[in-house]
């Protein structure tokens, strides 16, 4: 009679179990110059501190597909343009890619 206990228990796979973040990939942080605290990008004040967060520069669109780009990018980092065909807007002296219409800062018509 007591020979049954147990019996017919198996072992469940992890098919329930959420993804690990390992197969993520890391999210950009921001540190905050007063205090050190890393803080996801796009924020604008501190998490640990309060203290206002420096925004980088926007980046470089994509003429082609239109990615933001980090700042100083030579190659478009979803569809592998070409960045350096670029241009100083002669209104305000923004950096622009080659093949733009209007200027993104100012809205100036480039010739």
């Amino acid at each position: 009679p007591g020979a049954a206990v147990g019996t017919g228990i198996a072992v469940i796979p992890p098919l329930f179990y959420p993804p690990t973040t390992s197969a993520q990939q890391p999210q950009p942080m921001v540190t905050c110059p007063k205090c050190g605290f890393q803080n996801p990008a796009g924020a604008r004040f501190c998490q640990n501190c309060g203290s206002p967060l420096q925004q980088q520069s926007q980046g470089i669109k994509c003429p082609k597909c239109g990615t933001i780009n980090p700042p100083g990018a030579k190659f478009c980092i979803n569809c592998g343009t070409s960045l350096q065909n670029s241009m100083k807007c002669p209104k305000c002296g923004t950096e622009v890619p080659g093949g733009a219409k209007f200027c993104p800062n100012c809205g100036a018509k480039l010739t």
